[in-house]
């Protein structure tokens, strides 16, 4: 019934747009941040085994593919499940860029960027996510994220897979920002401040 309810909450969020103010983590809101941080700096790096163990068991994933396992339509709910995600994450070599976190109690919500060999094959650079999460015990419990339709790159990818638009020519090469994650990582993990970061060319991390 709790994870009903969180997910509920995850339909009806304000999806920010693009280029508006960010919020900031300060250090005091940071003690269930590390557990994402491990997550996605794990995923970013292949390490399937450490991205897994920082989930609870049992818990729920609900990721953006409207079909399919950890899809909105067959959440999984337990490890097995999200292993399976997990090593389909690593297997298109998903980099997480975060562009922020808020925390409130045990909830964790923010918007992050994800590249992917999946995307980059469709002429898209990235998209951009909006998630909730629940931290209990420096353990996940519950995540879900939405696409943010209000950035164009990642309406234009949604419609290419609903069929709706052709894909683009395949981005080759493409540049990817993980590195600022381990950054961010190691921040949330000494209790120092959490702030959007700029690269360069003006994209928010």
């Amino acid at each position: 019934m709790v994870s009903f309810l969180v997910f509920a909450c995850v339909l009806n969020l304000d999806v920010p747009q693009v280029g508006r103010t960010l919020p900031q983590v300060h250090a005091q809101e940071t003690d269930r941040t590390p557990a994402l941080i491990r997550w996605w700096d794990a995923e970013d790096r292949g390490d399937v085994d450490t991205a897994v163990a920082q989930f609870a068991e049992p818990a729920v994933y609900i990721g953006t593919m409207p079909t399919g396992n950890c899809s909105a339509q067959t959440p999984c709910t337990d490890l097995a499940g999200i292993r399976q995600q997990i090593q389909r994450n690593v297997g298109v070599h998903f980099c997480t860029s975060i562009r922020w976190l808020q925390v409130s109690g045990a909830v964790v919500t923010g918007e992050r960027e994800i590249y992917s060999d999946y995307d980059h094959s469709i002429g898209v650079e990235r998209i951009v996510q909006n998630f909730i999460a629940v931290v209990t015990q420096d353990k996940i419990t519950f995540t879900a994220g939405v696409l943010n339709l209000g950035d164009p790159e990642t309406a234009f990818a949604a419609a290419i897979d609903a069929g709706t638009q052709p894909a683009l020519p395949p981005i080759l090469g493409p540049t990817t920002p993980c590195a600022a994650l381990s950054l961010m990582r190691g921040e949330a993990e000494h209790g120092t401040v959490l702030r959007p970061k700029k690269k360069l060319g003006g994209s928010i991390l």
